[in-house]
């Protein structure tokens, strides 16, 4: 019988790629400004089309129109790698994130994943039902308010990754806050923190 290990669950958007400020170049806005206005006026909104004022089928077209280029071409955040090496550190990582309803999306995530770690890399899981793999061993970095509920509700436990989009506390250092509480995650599971 196999042992279950301990699995963080890292989802892309948001938390490795800079879904947004494409999302906002896409609409010939300018990511600076739209932050902005996010920071100041809609605090937890996750909506980007909502702090733009788009009709959200009319915001989803537009980047849909990109086709797979819009998702292989989103840039990675600063704190990318040493996010994910660090995570590795403590337990292994499978990438947790939700595709849109364009074909496009799938495909494009996963080129850009396999960009990034080979054409034969396969620790990923495309799906919108994130809280289907919860489990006792089990955490989720995320962006979303929602998902990391979802997950914890069904079992797991959730690091909300601090964006303006979120409910997650307003740091200085979103790298440091994250690590910080999956090293308490894994300390509570083992007694000790990771090495």
């Amino acid at each position: 019988m196999t042992k279950i290990e301990p699995v963080v669950y890292l989802d892309m958007d948001g938390v490795c790629t800079d879904f947004v400020s494409a999302g906002t170049l896409a609409h010939d806005r300018i990511p600076a400004e739209i932050l902005a206005e996010w920071e100041r006026d809609f605090k937890a909104e996750f909506r980007p089309y909502v702090v733009m004022g788009l009709d959200k089928a009319e915001y989803w077209r537009t980047i849909d129109d990109q086709g797979e280029a819009f998702w292989t071409g989103l840039d990675e955040y600063p704190w990318f790698w040493q996010l994910y090496e660090s995570l590795r550190e403590i337990a292994p990582v499978i990438f947790l994130s939700a595709a849109s309803r364009a074909p496009t999306s799938l495909s494009g995530k996963l080129k850009w994943l396999q960009a990034r770690f080979g054409e034969g890399f396969r620790e990923y899981i495309f799906t919108a039902y994130k809280q289907q793999v919860a489990g006792h061993l089990a955490l989720l970095v995320d962006d979303n308010d929602r998902n990391a509920q979802r997950f914890t509700d069904a079992g797991g436990t959730s690091v909300l990754f601090p964006q303006p989009w979120n409910s997650g506390p307003r740091v200085e250092n979103k790298l440091d806050y994250a690590l910080a509480r999956v090293r308490d995650w894994y300390a509570s599971l083992t007694g000790a923190w990771p090495s």
